[in-house]
């Protein structure tokens, strides 16, 4: 049998890796959505782990329903939220009164993402491991 959600993991590592080369470069609004990528794709992995489907693309829907037993500390679900404001934000200018999402990110909007992908990323993984 296929154990995709190790392929799910495997490329949710390897978006953490992209998230912390594009801060390194100052690319921090790409940064900031790499690390959202890495982080929904380790619930996703988790997910089919404990065999459940999951289709969704918020990171909090995909920790909410995961079954008993595996329910994430409510610190974990306040970085999924915070992360989640990066799938529009840090793509489309729209998204601000005036100029584009390079010129709004930050360091420290990068650095932010990028530790809150990991304690997900931590949390889904430990979970894997049981």
């Amino acid at each position: 049998m296929v154990q995709r959600h190790k392929d799910w993991m495997r490329q949710a590592r390897h978006d953490l890796e992209f998230a912390m080369l594009a801060a390194r470069e100052s690319c921090f609004e790409w940064a900031a959505f790499a690390a959202l990528q890495a982080a929904e794709k380790a619930c996703k992995a988790l997910n089919l782990f404990l065999g459940k489907m999951a289709s969704a693309h918020e990171i909090t829907l995909l920790l909410e329903g995961l079954p008993g037993g595996h329910q994430p500390p409510a610190d974990l679900l306040k970085r999924a939220k915070s992360l989640e404001k990066h799938y529009m934000r840090a793509r489309y200018p729209t998204m601000f009164p005036q100029g584009t999402p390079r010129d709004h990110y930050t360091h420290a909007d990068s650095d932010q993402a990028i530790a809150d992908a990991m304690a997900i990323m931590e949390f889904c993984q430990r979970a894997l491991e049981q």
